[in-house]
């Protein structure tokens, strides 16, 4: 459920495809792209190929024709590996913060 990454890349391609195929894009939209691309990457779980469900789904909810999806899904196979190491590195650095907040780090214990 903890997909910052994907979130990222998924509005980021929808404002790209909007563009191309001449989507109106105003600040409505884009508030409603990000709000929509963060419930996407919440709700679908985190195995290969849920790309084409997460563009579908985008795309036709902002009124970007279909053939976007080729596309997005082709750069998806590219980008998917990024998003899964955004992912975990951000993973990584909440768990070591709520872990400093709770003082159950050791500062001291560090290899050199």
């Amino acid at each position: 459920m903890f997909m910052p990454a994907v979130s990222l890349s998924l509005t980021v391609f929808t404002v790209y495809f909007a563009q191309e195929y001449g989507v109106e894009v105003n600040p409505v939209w884009a508030i409603i792209a990000v709000i929509t691309s963060s419930l996407l990457a919440i709700a679908l779980p985190p195995i290969p190929g849920v790309g084409l469900m997460l563009y579908s789904t985008m795309f036709a909810q902002m009124g970007i024709p279909v053939e976007a999806i080729v596309l997005a899904s082709l750069m998806e196979l590219i980008i998917e590996y990024v998003n899964t190491g955004g992912n975990v590195l951000m993973l990584l650095l909440e768990l070591t913060r709520d872990a400093a907040h709770m003082n159950r780090l050791d500062p001291g214990c560090v290899d050199n």
